[in-house]
């Protein structure tokens, strides 16, 4: 806690022989310190609405049937932050799948959201979400794997590592991730190992087709029996030899999403790298969605004229146009 935190900070500076030791840890004292102090309660049950939310359970395995009961004590909670409140009616509505036009301005007027602010939800339909829905029935949600968490309130994992995982073991299904390339059959030892890799098509003879490389790994050919990619995952020996794999997000990503590719490099053997248009935050992603229904400004043309002296011109107004 953060009482723990400042004992250990003042217990350090009394100690001379440590002075060079509480030097080199003042920052990250001082991080946790600041930390354990902005986590309040309110964000604390803020975070657990959110998780429960995403993961359809609470953190004994309950299931979570009423999400409007779940974010409710969040929305009229007067230390909760504006953002915040938006978060969870978004999360609310993605989760129902839509909801009524009566329930969901209910939910934002007890929530005491501006109108303007309002168009964060509303503008979920431009995203592919339903938000406005008078159906009860619940939307059939993907299979996702089993976890360990390790904190009650971080349960939620991105669906992008259950992908980059099963795409490094050799199981994502063809069915729904089609290949553009199906090389012939490696023989899998384990997760994270290989060997044996057999001729490559004889009509290609390009230098980055050779298996050997770790290019073009991630459409291995299929698994007859399951109708899934076989994939080669080694502990090769130097980072040249890993095969590589590279996840774009169209749009945006998200911090959480960009730690993937850490926990799946580390824990597969390959080198995993992640990208998309931009990182939002939170904060930043919610203004982004407020401006989706905000039709663009076009800009002014401009207007040219001669100058003083033969050949120039001079830009009067508005904007250069390309």
């Amino acid at each position: 806690g953060a009482e723990g935190t400042k004992g250990l900070k003042e217990l350090l500076k009394a100690l001379p022989q440590h002075r060079e030791k509480t030097q080199m840890f003042s920052l990250h004292l001082d991080m946790s310190f600041t930390i354990n102090k902005n986590f309040t309660a309110a964000v604390e049950n803020c975070t657990r609405a959110e998780q429960n939310i995403m993961c359809r359970e609470e953190s004994d395995g309950t299931t979570v049937r009423d999400f409007i009961g779940e974010i409710s004590p969040v929305l009229i909670d007067t230390h909760v932050s504006l953002d915040d409140k938006l978060r969870c009616a978004m999360l609310c509505v993605i989760a129902k799948n839509g909801i009524l036009k009566q329930e969901l301005d209910s939910l934002l007027e007890n929530a005491n959201i501006p109108e303007p602010r309002r168009a964060a939800v509303s503008n979920l339909c431009h995203l592919g979400a339903t938000v406005i829905s008078d159906k009860r029935k619940t939307p059939k949600q993907p299979k996702r794997k089993k976890r360990e968490p390790l904190y009650n309130l971080s349960r939620w994992t991105p669906i992008i590592k259950d992908l980059a995982e099963d795409l490094c073991d050799g199981t994502l299904p063809v069915s729904e991730f089609a290949a553009v390339r199906s090389p012939s059959e490696v023989e899998h030892t384990k997760r994270g190992g290989y060997k044996g890799v057999s001729k490559v098509d004889s009509d290609d003879d390009d230098d980055d087709d050779n298996v050997r490389s770790g290019r073009g790994m991630w459409a291995q050919g299929k698994n007859n029996k399951r109708g899934q990619r076989r994939l080669p995952a080694a502990p090769f020996k130097t980072s040249a030899e890993k095969p590589k794999l590279i996840l774009f997000v169209m749009g945006a990503i998200s911090y959480s999403e960009m730690r993937v590719a850490y926990e799946v490099s580390t824990a597969c053997g390959w080198d995993v790298y992640i990208g998309s248009h931009s990182v939002l935050a939170p904060i930043k992603f919610l203004d982004a969605v407020e401006k989706l229904s905000v039709p663009p400004v076009e800009p002014e043309r401009a207007v040219i004229r001669a100058g003083n002296e033969e050949g120039d011109l001079t830009f009067v107004s508005g904007t250069a146009m390309v």
